[in-house]
């Protein structure tokens, strides 16, 4: 087993039930692809912070984005030890203090499914792949990028889709389904119960959370979704732009 787990919380009585949920997630992970935590070294790295943007995990390549730079940055600040182990590892799997400190186990798989669907979509799909990492910059170049269209982007349709699918399978989906709605009307409540003095930074975040938990609940798994053709289909709307721009 190629796959470690490290934590920024001391003495956190968490982390074992972290760990377990995430080694549910790999097994699930494993009956379809075979051995794909084999070959690599991948750390599931539970942070502090809810990193940046709002979100709850993040998928990090070493050496070859922001996300890495930003993670040993915020690091560097925190903890040397942890920053030399994490450079001992290709890929890095970061989940916020968000999700780490969450009570339900739901929450839990569908966000670390989701970043482990990134993977796979690294080792499985490896052209598709780097063209959806393309296509996100070129968005971010442009000024396109918002939360719903990152949200319907073929590789995170593809995460949230497989995400959906190991919960059901792990959980159960009448409790996913019962979950994702209590979660929305919690969300929703808060909004329409905020005190007039709250921070609009926080409604803004709370408006975000609730886009992100309705859009999951409205995909239907069912559906096939073939993430090599979507990306090949979007990759041709962009391809003069992106060719230019990799010269």
């Amino acid at each position: 087993m190629h796959h470690h787990f490290l934590d920024n919380y001391p003495n956190s009585a968490n982390l074992q039930s972290n760990e377990n949920i995430a080694l549910e997630v790999i097994k699930t992970i494993e009956i379809k692809h075979q051995d794909i935590f084999k070959n690599h070294n991948i750390l599931f790295f539970f942070d502090r912070d809810r990193f940046r943007n709002g979100e709850f995990g993040v998928f990090i390549i070493k050496d070859s984005s922001e996300n890495y730079a930003q993670l040993i940055d915020n690091l560097e600040r925190d903890n040397i030890s942890n920053i030399i182990k994490i450079r001992t590892y290709q890929f890095v799997i970061l989940i916020s203090q968000y999700i780490f400190d969450c009570e339900d186990k739901e929450e839990k798989i569908l966000t670390i499914a989701h970043e482990c669907q990134h993977y796979v979509q690294h080792v499985v799909h490896p052209s598709s792949s780097e063209k959806a990492r393309k296509i996100i910059r070129l968005y971010k170049t442009k000024g396109m990028l918002d939360n719903k269209i990152y949200r319907n982007l073929p590789s995170e349709k593809d995460a949230f889709m497989e995400a959906k699918k190991t919960a059901y399978g792990l959980c159960g989906r009448l409790k996913v389904d019962v979950f994702l709605d209590k979660k929305i009307r919690a969300i929703q409540n808060m909004i329409e119960t905020a005190s007039p003095s709250i921070n609009k930074k926080r409604i803004l975040e709370l408006e975000n959370d609730i886009s992100y938990w309705s859009h999951l609940d409205s995909l239907e798994i069912e559906n096939s979704y073939n993430f090599d053709e979507e990306i090949d289909e979007l990759w041709k709307i962009y391809e003069k732009e992106l060719n230019f721009e990799s010269r």
